[in-house]
């Protein structure tokens, strides 16, 4: 096992995903070091969402 900070994972927030009918939080998109990506929902995932970017640009339909 090794100590290097460069193994360890990390994720930064990217995405907001809020539901379009309520505009309530329901979930973080986070994309990882590694290079991948990943949802932390608030409660059970949902198909319909919008992405709000956590810099402030206009949010994506999905």
């Amino acid at each position: 096992m090794t100590d290097q900070t460069s193994d360890m994972l990390e994720a930064v927030p990217i995405f907001r995903l809020v539901c379009p009918n309520s505009d309530e939080l329901v979930g973080i998109e986070y994309h990882w070091n590694n290079g991948e990506a990943g949802i932390l929902w608030s409660g059970d995932p949902i198909e319909n969402f919008v992405r709000r970017p956590i810099n402030g640009e206009e949010g994506q339909e999905r």
